[in-house]
């Protein structure tokens, strides 16, 4: 019941259209994925004459960079690492992992969303078992690829020694794995 004025408002909408369009675009070997303009077409078909005229700019997107592939998925770890914090323990993911992530979860068609998937399934889940019937707490998680297998090395952070070195710094001995 209550009035807004949105005179000075930007209102910005995502959508997929033109995507299922896309998917048809790549058809054959080596092909790229390529814009046609099926997006405007897909636009004018969902969206009624007088909507469509009070739209100021569609922007269209590219598909992702391996960077950009690389970005999202230290988001999503980030996102893992902040749930485990709780129990004291810190992940962390060698570069061939997140490599492999990368390579298997994403779909130039379908964009990130499948990555989330594949982290869920590669790291999320087994981590969580190990979290569980293992009992881990205080410790940290070195996750690796070895091959085609993605292992988990567990060390146990109580068990670190602390020195002092010369300089002053405090240095911790080489973790021993958690047994």
């Amino acid at each position: 019941g209550k009035t807004v004025d949105c005179k000075n408002t930007i209102v910005i909408m995502t959508s997929n259209l033109g995507a299922r369009d896309n998917e048809n675009n790549n058809i054959g070997f080596a092909q790229s994925l390529e814009k046609t303009g099926s997006e405007d077409r897909a636009l004018k078909d969902f969206f009624r004459p007088e909507f469509r005229n009070r739209i100021d700019a569609v922007c269209k997107f590219s598909k992702l960079d391996t960077l950009a592939i690389k970005k999202i998925v230290v988001k999503f770890i980030d996102e893992l690492k902040a749930s485990l914090t709780s129990k004291n323990i810190s992940i962390t993911l060698a570069e061939t992992v997140i490599d492999h992530l990368v390579e298997v979860g994403y779909d130039p068609r379908m964009g990130a969303r499948p990555l989330s998937r594949k982290i869920d399934e590669l790291i999320r889940v087994p981590l969580s078992r190990k979290i569980l019937f293992e009992d881990l707490h205080d410790c940290s998680v070195r996750v690796l690829r070895l091959g085609d297998e993605i292992q988990f090395i567990v060390e146990d952070l109580s068990r670190a020694e602390a020195k002092i070195d010369e300089k002053g710094y405090i240095v911790l001995e080489q973790f021993k794995p958690k047994s």
